[in-house]
């Protein structure tokens, strides 16, 4: 038995070597396949992060944070638009490195996160700033009165208005549903009718 495995083992051998195509496919193409992943993915390092510095010019030296490896630090002299580019989610994080140094993080970004983490562990004491609401719309230089502010302001006070009467019935069925359960009685659908008529009415 283990003779006649050798024996086919030996003629596939055989039939493997003289096979001069397979051969050289089966020894080039891990080859290439490691030549072609060193190229794809070699090269210089990459940023994985970018955070924007108010400042007119970058020093690497001037701030243990600036030295961080893969983040790519950019020069934003102009404090409005560097917020408006955070809020597009241009950049990760907005970094303001003068004493006191404040910082300014996109939430919505996982990265964001990371580079804060990184800020923290570098300069303690910085201090997060707002990325939206009234601050920011006073930072960016924009009047509480514009169009867009005004039209936003006033769709959240008719939501509100809209909600208000559901939530008074929720409020009425509560104290119904409340009374039956004292008087160990079934639930009235009449004054379940009854409060749900604003409703139907509408």
């Amino acid at each position: 038995m283990i003779a006649r495995l050798r024996s086919v083992l030996h003629a596939r051998n055989l039939e493997f070597l003289r096979d001069r195509s397979t051969l050289v496919f089966t020894l080039l193409l891990p080859v290439m396949l490691v030549i072609g992943m060193g190229f794809v993915f070699g090269g210089p390092e990459r940023a994985l992060f970018k955070v924007g510095v108010l400042t007119d010019h970058i020093e690497r030296a001037s701030h243990p944070f600036l030295r961080e490896r893969y983040i790519d630090f950019i020069a934003m002299p102009a404090e409005g638009e560097a917020l408006r580019k955070l809020t597009h989610q241009q950049v990760d994080l907005l970094v303001d490195l003068r004493e006191p140094p404040r910082y300014w993080v996109n939430t919505d970004s996982p990265k964001g996160y990371i580079v804060e983490r990184l800020l923290l562990a570098a300069a303690p004491g910085a201090q997060r700033q707002p990325v939206s609401g009234a601050a920011l719309a006073w930072v960016m230089g924009f009047s509480l009165m514009e169009p867009w502010i005004v039209a936003s302001f006033v769709l959240y006070l008719l939501v509100g208005a809209c909600w208000l009467p559901v939530v008074l019935i929720q409020m009425a069925l509560r104290d119904l549903a409340r009374a039956a359960r004292d008087a160990r009685a079934p639930l009235p659908a009449k004054g379940f009718a009854s409060s749900l008529r604003p409703v139907q009415k509408a």
